[in-house]
């Protein structure tokens, strides 16, 4: 009988990390089976609405390998888990990131939204277009190891 209910007991724990919620880091390119990311992510902090330019030289003075981040058309921005437009000027024309190189997309500091859960009702939030937790919106850069599609890049 103690076998059964253990039977049972296994069963049932199995169906809940099956149908388990998402972490919410989904967009971050892990290996199967590993913990860690096979990709550097560099955070950019946005406090303020418009379009940001991170030059090769911002790039390479804040620690980003910009040695091996040769390849203009590799580039992601990443903000709220999803990808974000970006536009990659290769200014030399050479297809190799270098100096005078840059990236620019669009940022939007953070508002209200996350704020939401902590009312129980929405009336009840203080300013829906500002946080009370922090003001400055985490953008996250990277590099693909592989080609990517032209989807989020204005290239």
């Amino acid at each position: 009988m103690k076998q059964f209910y253990k039977l049972i007991t296994a069963f049932l724990l199995a169906q809940t990390v099956g149908i388990a919620q998402p972490y919410g880091n989904e967009w971050i390119a892990f290996t199967s089976g590993q913990p860690l990311s096979t990709q550097q992510y560099f955070r950019i902090g946005i406090w303020q609405e418009g379009v940001y330019r991170v030059s090769y030289s911002d790039m390479q003075n804040n620690g980003v390998p910009v040695t091996s981040w040769f390849s203009p058309d590799r580039f992601q921005v990443y903000a709220n888990g999803k990808e974000q437009f970006i536009h990659v000027a290769d200014v030399n024309g050479d297809n190799i990131f270098g100096p005078g190189d840059y990236v620019e997309f669009y940022g939007k500091g953070t508002d209200g939204s996350y704020d939401r859960a902590l009312y129980v009702n929405n009336e009840d939030q203080p300013n829906p277009y500002f946080s009370i937790y922090n003001d400055t919106a985490s953008y996250f850069l990277t590099y693909s190891p592989f080609l990517l599609t032209t989807e989020g890049c204005l290239c």
